[in-house]
This record gives structure tokens, C-alpha cells and sequence, in this order.
């Protein structure tokens, strides 16, 4: 591996001289008077020469064949000086020196002028004009000293403004930039400034140092240090000559450092990082650079100061924002389900974790809605023996940041890995509405912020709340029987013209029970009006529980209840009757400790067997209902074709 490397090495030196060759080839001839004897050949493969090595620096942007592109051009000038003849011709000299010196750095123009005195050696040789030629290259040692005096001062001019660019920007332009490109813009002014070899920012992100930005982007951080140390010390650090200092420079870059400046970045008491700026040379920094230092590690401080400040407005303005939005969508709803749904959205966009949300019903909760995980089959639940009961008996939230060493099970079921969780009683005034879970698999991820912004929500959620139960409890009222809880007549005639509608574009058949109690009158007579409200009452229950969910039971008048058997036939709407009959039939109802029992005669009618409007529908059940009471009470009859002939 060794011998390769060598080998290497060996064939790129040869091919530099190759490329060099013809140069030295051009000099000797110019030495010998070649471009006055054989013009047309000597110019001709100079000007190629001269067109090779522009291309080659042009594609491999090499400063190596810059130099001889115009060590060649000065070949060719003084080629043509001796071509022609002309003495005064040597005076080309000057202004290709003055555009060397404007348009390339100060080394080339050094090597293009100790190339002059070669290219005039010949007239020593041949024509002895000693003084004349050191006058020419006194004269061009002049030209190109200013020259180089000129480039140099507009050169610190340019520094110098865009230092103050810089800083005007820094200045006046801060808050239109991101803090990245306004820290970079200070780490450039840095350079400009002090002149070192590298700045960099070193900042504490998550409890540990790291690089934040750099000049140079191969630092990287070590375990301790210099910045370590001026952050440790909370002062500047200084080292002239780190080689000879024992502990390590703390971090790691491309070439060699030998002069280090930390200053600490400091947020008032609290250290946010370190700036750094270093040089390959021994005692490259002064007190005025020492200065400049930290006045740019204040400078930082202030960029990141108000980076965080601007992140806590924003913070804040969203977390507003979004009570705002989610607050409005809670006042405009008055159905119980979408105040559930808005709740939950929007303690999610606050706090993207899993929700429970639980609405108290009787001695239970009912899980209204959850977020981030699949619900449990059952829907009610007790609270008891839980963290969720814990916060609703103190009646305030509840965060607990790590729930790994609490005995009692934050929810009554399994609602995967939790870690913490934070409890949100709904209360209005005295009353208990609900309450909202929050869970998390991670340890404390809420901050003191998003948990205000949750209680105000909540709040708010509350009176939504209550304000959608006072509405379904008028809505409620207002379609049912006061005494039976049942639906009231307009109701059931509202949800018959549903029901018929439905048939018209789905024609799927239902029926209608006519229920009479047999001799009511004799009960209300016997017992009093209030046992026959107990009956009413009792008999309603019976109905209720006999029936599906998507029946329609209701109140028709008096003594007489009506039913809509959604989906039933005739054979169907039988089977049921017969079965809300027997359950009557066999039931007690206590009123005022007397044990009352009750039947009941059914009539049916089925929609489209027996008729499809809703007064031949009505009208046929009731004369079923009539030939039941007429033939005996305590049976259910059907409406057959034989009835509306009798």
C-alpha cells in the first residue's frame, strides 16, 4: 500500500513537468531568438499552448494552470518585443502587470513579476543593455509594489464594508430573518472581523452541548474541553498557544489549531452554549478580538433570547387560536353527541394524546367518545377503585406526569401502555356532567400551558354540555307522554308519515298495535285515579321493554297505547302482540299497596298487506282492536278482509 501511494505520487510530479515542459521549451527558445527567426511556427504553437492551459484552469479550476496560462501570455509579449524590434515596446510590461494585479491574488501577482527579468535576460546576452533593463524592471518592481498596495487597501475597503453590512443587517434586519441564518450572519461578521480560521457555535439542545452552526463543517464536539471549560468558568477562555497547554482542545476540525477564544453565551444566569473562534497561528488574537468575541456571543444571545420568546408567542397565539375556534364550535352546538366530538377534537389539537370521554348516568358513566384507542364493547362503567374517581371526589383536574408506581388502574379497562394521564371533572355548579381522560405512553408530556388551555376548554365544554342536556330534556318533553314516557300522539303521527314515506322509496312493510286495557274505567272507579296512573305507568314499562329499539311505542289516548313495528308483517306483528299480551297479563302493578293485574285486547294492521294509507291503516287496526273487545278482550286480533265485512 505504501509503494502504491509512492508510485502515485511519483506519476502526478510527472505529469506536472510534462505540462511544464513546453514553457521551459518557449523560454529557451525566446533565449535564442527563435520568434525572430522562425515566427510563424514559434507564435503559432505558443498560442496554442497558451489556449491549452486556459481551458485546463477554466475545467479544472486549478490555480496551478492559471500561473502558467500567464507566465505563457507574458512569453508571447516578450516574443513579440522581439519580434518586432520595438524598444518601447517593453513598456507592455506595465499594464499587464496592473491587470494581474486586479484580477488575481496577490501570490500570482508575485510570480508574474519575478517572471519579467527572465523574459528580458536575452538582452543582457546579447545587446548588454545592463542599465537600461534594470531601469525596465526597477520601473516594473514599482508598478507592480503599488499595484499590490492598491489591491490590498480596496481589498480591507471591501472587508470593511461588508463588516458594517453585516452588522447594519444584524442590526436593522434581525427579526426579518430566521435565528439559523441571522446566527450564520454573525459567525461570517466574526471572520470578517477577528480573522480566524473557523468560528463556531457550540449550544445545549436536550441537556447536551451540541454543534449548532460552524464556519467549518467538519468540527465536531468531544467530551470535554476549552468550551466545556469557559462554560464551566461562565467567563471567556483565551489560549495563545494550545499546544502547550495539557488538557484538550474539546472538539476536532480539518487542519491544525494553535489559537482558541470561548466565550460563553449567556441568557442572563443560564449558559446557552459557547462561541468559538480559532487559528492555526500562535497568539492570533488580541485583546480588541477577545472583545469582539464576546460582544458577538451577547450579540447570539440576544438572537436566541428572542428565538425562544417568539416561539412562546406563537405558541401562545396558536394555543389561543385553537381554544378560540374549538370554544365557538362547543357555543353553537346544542346536540349532545357533537358537543362529545368537538370536546374531543379539540382537547386533541391542544394535546395530540389518547381521550376517554365519560358522561355520568345514573349511579354509572357512559363512554361517550374515546381518540387513540379502540373502545371497549361494554359502554358503562363504574368509576370505582380508579384514579378517574380519585379526581372527581376532589372535584379539580388531576395530573399525574408517571403513573408507573400507582396501585389503582387509571381507567376500568385496558386502555393500553399509560404512562401519565391527566383527569378533567366536568362539573356544573354542584352537578357532576362527566369527566374527560387523557392518556399517555409517555412520561410528563404535557406542559403548565396545554393543562390551562385544557381546563378553559373543559369549562367551557360543561356549560355546552348542560345547555345540550336542557335541550334534548325540552325536546325530550315535547314529544313524550308526560306520565308514561312514552311518545306523545303528535309525535306518533309525525314518525307514521316517516314510517309511510320510508315505504314509498324502501317498500319494506311495518305494522300498527292498537293496545286497549281492559275495563280501565272499573280500576279507576275501584282503586282511585292515582292507581290508574300506576297502571298506565306499569303497562308503558311492560311495552317499552317488550319492544325493540326501533319500534315506536306511544300513547294513543286515555287507556289506549299505539306501536309501530318497524320491518314486521302481519305474522311477524302477531308473535309480538301475543307476547306484550302474556307480559301484561302475568305482571302486578302495586298501587298504594294494592296489587292490581291487568289485560289487555291488541289490534293489527300490516302496511301494504292490509292498506297503505295512513288513515285505512288506523282505521283497520282500530276495527281489529273493537272485534277483540267485542269477541271476549284479553286477545290479539289481526285484521283480516272477513272483519270489514262483519
Amino acid at each position: 500500500m505504501t509503494h502504491g501511494f509512492c508510485r502515485e505520487r511519483i506519476m502526478k510530479r510527472f505529469k506536472s513537468l510534462l505540462v511544464v515542459l513546453p514553457l521551459f521549451v518557449f523560454f529557451l527558445g525566446l533565449v535564442f531568438r527563435i520568434p525572430s527567426r522562425v515566427p510563424v511556427l514559434w507564435f503559432s504553437l505558443l498560442v496554442a499552448a497558451i489556449l491549452f492551459y486556459a481551458i485546463a484552469s477554466r475545467v479544472k479550476k486549478r490555480k496551478f494552470f492559471t500561473i502558467l496560462t500567464l507566465l505563457s501570455t507574458g512569453l508571447f509579449i516578450a516574443g513579440f518585443i522581439e519580434f518586432s524590434g520595438l524598444t518601447w515596446l517593453h513598456m507592455a510590461y506595465i499594464p499587464y502587470v496592473l491587470l494581474v494585479a486586479v484580477f488575481f491574488p496577490p501570490l500570482t501577482l508575485l510570480i508574474v513579476s519575478l517572471s519579467i527579468p527572465f523574459l528580458e535576460v536575452r538582452h543582457l546576452f546579447y545587446e548588454g543593455r545592463l542599465h537600461e533593463e534594470l531601469s525596465l524592471l526597477g520601473f516594473v518592481a514599482i508598478t507592480s509594489a503599488v499595484a499590490f498596495l492598491w489591491r490590498q487597501k480596496s481589498s480591507i475597503q471591501m472587508t470593511r464594508a461588508k463588516t458594517a453590512d453585516s452588522v447594519s443587517d444584524l442590526k436593522g434586519k434581525g427579526l426579518d430573518k430566521e435565528p439559523d441564518d441571522e446566527i450564520k450572519d454573525i459567525l461570517k461578521t466574526v471572520m470578517f472581523t477577528v480573522m480566524p480560521d473557523a468560528v463556531s457555535l457550540f449550544l445545549f439542545s436536550g441537556g447536551e452541548l451540541s454543534v449548532r452552526c460552524s464556519t467549518d463543517d467538519s468540527v465536531e464536539l468531544l467530551a470535554d474541553g476549552i468550551p466545556q471549560e469557559a462554560i464551566a468558568r461562565r467567563q471567556t477562555v483565551v489560549l495563545n498557544s494550545v499546544r502547550k497547554r495539557n488538557s484538550p482542545l474539546g472538539y476536532i476540525r480539518r487542519g491544525r489549531v494553535s489559537s482558541v477564544v470561548a466565550s460563553p453565551v449567556m441568557d442572563g444566569r443560564f449558559v446557552l452554549g459557547v462561541l468559538v473562534a480559532d487559528s492555526r497561528r500562535t497568539g492570533a488574537f488580541t485583546g480588541a478580538d477577545v472583545k469582539a468575541v464576546e460582544l458577538f456571543s451577547n450579540q447570539i444571545a440576544r438572537v436566541l433570547q428572542r428565538q425562544r420568546i417568539h416561539a412562546e408567542i406563537e405558541r401562545s397565539h396558536t394555543g389561543l387560536k385553537v381554544l378560540h375556534d374549538e370554544s365557538s364550535r362547543l357555543i353553537t352546538s346544542l346536540d349532545l353527541d357533537s358537543v362529545v366530538q368537538n370536546t374531543i377534537e379539540g382537547v386533541r389539537r391542544i394535546a395530540p394524546l389518547s381521550i376517554a370521554f365519560f358522561l355520568k348516568s345514573d349511579r354509572s358513566y357512559e363512554l361517550m367518545g374515546t381518540h387513540g384507542f379502540d373502545p371497549p364493547d361494554k359502554r358503562k362503567f363504574s368509576l370505582r377503585n380508579t384514579v378517574a374517581e380519585v379526581a372527581l371526589k376532589n372535584r379539580q383536574q388531576m395530573y399525574v406526569s408517571n403513573t408507573r408506581g400507582y396501585k389503582l388502574p387509571i381507567l376500568p379497562f385496558d386502555a393500553g401502555s399509560v404512562a401519565s394521564t391527566l383527569i378533567l371533572p366536568l362539573f356544573y355548579e354542584e352537578e357532576i356532567l362527566g369527566v374527560v381522560v387523557l392518556l399517555s405512553g409517555e412520561i410528563n408530556p404535557l406542559s403548565s400551558y396545554q393543562i390551562e388551555l385544557l381546563e378553559v376548554l373543559c369549562n367551557q365544554a360543561t356549560i355546552s354540555l348542560k345547555n345540550a342536556m336542557l335541550h334534548a330534556e325540552i325536546k325530550r318533553k315535547a314529544i313524550t307522554d308526560g306520565l308514561t314516557g312514552l311518545f306523545n300522539h303528535r309525535h306518533f303521527q309525525e314518525k307514521f308519515n316517516k314510517e309511510l314515506n320510508r315505504f314509498k322509496r324502501f317498500p319494506r312493510p311495518f305494522s300498527l298495535l292498537l293496545i286497549d286495557i281492559d275495563y280501565f274505567k272499573k280500576i279507576n272507579d275501584t282503586y282511585g285515579h292515582p292507581a290508574g296512573d300506576a297502571v298506565l305507568k306499569g303497562v308503558a314499562r311492560i311495552i317499552k321493554k317488550t319492544l325493540r329499539d326501533i319500534d315506536v311505542p306511544a300513547r294513543y289516548g286515555g287507556e289506549e297505547f299505539a306501536t309501530i313495528l318497524v320491518g314486521a308483517d302481519k305474522q311477524e306483528a302477531v308473535r309480538t302482540a301475543e307476547r306484550l299480551r302474556t307480559n301484561i297479563m302475568t305482571a302486578e302493578f302495586d298501587a298504594e299497596g294494592n296489587k292490581i293485574s291487568v289485560t289487555v285486547s291488541v289490534g293489527i294492521a300490516t302496511c301494504p298487506e292490509d292498506a297503505k294509507v295512513k288513515e285505512d291503516i288506523i282505521d283497520r287496526a282500530d276495527k281489529a282492536l273493537y272485534h277483540a273487545k267485542e269477541t271476549g278482550r284479553n286477545k290479539v286480533v289481526a285484521w283480516t278482509e272477513t272483519l270489514g265485512k262483519a
